[in-house]
């Protein structure tokens, strides 16, 4: 489903784009986990999403696609793949302690392969040759 992949544009000009709407680097995190966490299908009962119905289904049908320009600035990429890593981490870490009650650093192998299960990384990377 379409609604289940957030599409962040970085262009030449080295903006950030979120569906066609310029965002800044600082909202990134929430945007991502707002998508991710969003329980759009009601089946995720660890979500705390507001089952918008323009956002993800649930956290393992939730896609990051990431498309940038050749001309785009090489920290601007990395800081964006960074928002992506923090926004997973916390919402890792908020299951962890949901379902072990314990933090994230404190799973054993076998809780964090459950943990990241019910948060998967889907991320997709395009680069616009144009």
């Amino acid at each position: 489903s379409e609604r289940n992949i957030l599409r962040i544009v970085l262009n030449k000009n080295d903006q950030i784009l979120i569906e066609d709407k310029l965002v800044t680097l600082p909202n990134l995190k929430d945007l991502i986990i707002n998508h991710i966490n969003n329980n759009g299908d009601g089946t995720c009962s660890y979500c705390e999403g507001l089952a918008d119905p323009t956002l993800s289904d649930n956290p393992k049908e939730a896609v990051i696609s990431i498309k940038h320009n050749r001309e785009t600035a090489y920290e601007l990429f990395v800081n964006v793949q960074d928002e992506i890593s923090k926004a997973y981490k916390s919402l890792r870490e908020a299951y962890s302690e949901l379902k072990f009650k314990k933090p994230l650093s404190e799973t054993s192998a076998l809780e964090l392969k459950a943990i990241r299960n019910g948060y998967p990384i889907q991320i997709s990377e395009v680069i616009d040759n144009l």
